[in-house]
Formats: structure tokens, sequence, C-alpha cells
């Protein structure tokens, strides 16, 4: 792991801060004077070096993040005194939200199959032993 000064280190302190404080990546971007994506980035990279139980903690933040932010979109798409258009658009970004949740809880990891792959040989060898097993019968 390289080296950190001292301004790099309270830089990812400091984005790790916002966002325990539910601060968006615009928000804290814009704290930072940086892209939103920077944003992230310096955050991913502070919980790369964070010890795991950390990273367990502020996975679990970022869960109840997007719980509070999912249910306050979808009590907007429910709202009949807001316009049709911005209830699709809060069912549109609760469902990014989910995506996100999805993502970090791991479930759209892939499913891992198991292939067994059959050969010509493979199947010559099964008709050869079932014709073996079908000579050896006494006959009724």
């Amino acid at each position: 792991m390289p080296e950190r000064t001292p301004e790099q280190a309270a830089r990812r302190a400091r984005v790790v801060e916002l966002r325990r404080a539910r601060l968006s990546w615009f928000e804290i971007g814009d704290e930072l004077g940086v892209s939103r994506q920077r944003a992230r980035q310096l955050y991913d990279a502070a919980l790369a070096e964070a010890p795991v139980a950390q990273v367990e903690e502020h996975r679990a933040e970022e869960q109840l993040l997007a719980d509070d932010v999912t249910c306050e979109l979808l009590a907007l798409g429910r709202d009949p005194s807001i316009p049709a258009r911005t209830r699709v658009e809060a069912y549109a970004v609760a469902c990014r939200w989910a995506e996100r949740k999805a993502q970090l809880l791991g479930l759209n990891a892939p499913a891992t199959s198991r292939v067994q792959l059959i050969t010509e040989s493979d199947i010559d060898a099964e008709i050869a032993r079932l014709t073996a097993e079908l000579t050896q019968r006494p006959q009724d």
C-alpha cells in the first residue's frame, strides 16, 4: 500500500465522514471541490484501506441509506398530488437505488453452474456398458 500524505489521509477520512452523514456524492464533491465521481473514488479507496470491520459497518450504513431513500422515493411515487412525470421519475430513481442495494449485498453475483461435458467416447462407452448388461441377463 503506497504511503499517504497527511492531506490525502485527511481528505479520505473527510469523504467517509460526509458519506456517513448521508450526504450525496454531489454534496461531497461540492464540499471537497471535486466531481461526484472523484468523491466516490476517494470513498472506495478509503474503504479499500479500512479494516474489514469498518467496511462492514460502512456497508450496513449504505444499506440503511438505500432503504431510507427508496422509501422516500416510493412515497413520492404514490403521492397523487405530485405530477405524474415526477412520480415516474421517483420510481425510476428508486429502481436505481434498489440496484445499488443489490450490488452492495452481492445479489447480482453470477450464479455458479456445474456443467458436465459428454463426449462421443462417453456415449460409446455407455452404449457398450448397456449392451454388455443386456447380453448378460438371463432370458425369461
